[in-house]
């Protein structure tokens, strides 16, 4: 197990969700690190159908819709430790093969277990490819944050996400998308850290 064989994972498509909770870009990061954490696909899609279960309004009585697991869910047990990345530079610098980068925000009031701000996080992806100013990721449901690969779908390619038009600057404030207004601010969840939080919950 290593940060290259999580990468490795996330060079293919999830399988089908098990259950009533669809396939996301949370659920594609968290699928590729149980399998790194020597799940197989039906254990780890299995696993996350029961987390599933736990957050979904319909499955626990709040609602009529069956949703996949929050973004408060995942900010909360997957994202612990992340650090904010200030632009592309830093994301060049910092970045590693392994580590999981994040596009969203910080709750103006809550927190973790850690005491951090509780990052919601809108977006996964995994970086699979480093190089001289390259930052290559692979993503599921790409299409709302990059433009790439289909809606609700893996998109079966490295995007260098260095390269794009996605870093957008407005009175300070560096945002990360296809535009300012529509993009977030980003994040990065170390490899490990990202191993250590998916242990936790990996049951």
């Amino acid at each position: 197990m290593s940060a290259t064989t999580f990468a490795k994972y996330a060079k293919s498509s999830p399988p089908a969700p098990i259950g009533m909770h669809g396939l996301t870009c949370h659920v594609a990061g968290m699928y590729w690190m149980f399998r790194e954490l020597g799940k197989t696909a039906n254990a780890a899609m299995t696993r996350i159908e029961q987390i599933g279960q736990t957050t979904c309004p319909a499955c626990t009585g709040g609602g009529a819709v069956h949703l996949s697991i929050t973004h408060e869910w995942y900010g909360a047990n997957m994202c612990m430790g992340y650090t904010a990345i200030a632009g592309r530079f830093d994301c060049t610098w910092t970045a590693e093969v392994g580590d999981v980068i994040l596009i969203g925000g910080t709750h103006p009031v809550s927190t973790d277990a850690s005491g951090a701000p509780l990052l919601i996080p809108a977006h996964t992806m995994i970086v699979v490819g480093k190089a001289a100013g390259v930052l290559k990721i692979r993503g599921y449901n790409n299409t709302g944050t990059l433009g790439t690969g289909g809606h609700l779908q893996y998109d079966n390619a490295d995007r260098d996400i260095n390269s794009g038009p996605f870093w957008h600057t407005q009175g300070g404030i560096t945002r990360f998308g296809q535009s300012f207004a529509a993009g977030g601010s980003v994040y990065r969840v170390s490899y490990a850290q990202y191993y250590a939080n998916a242990r936790a919950v990996a049951g």
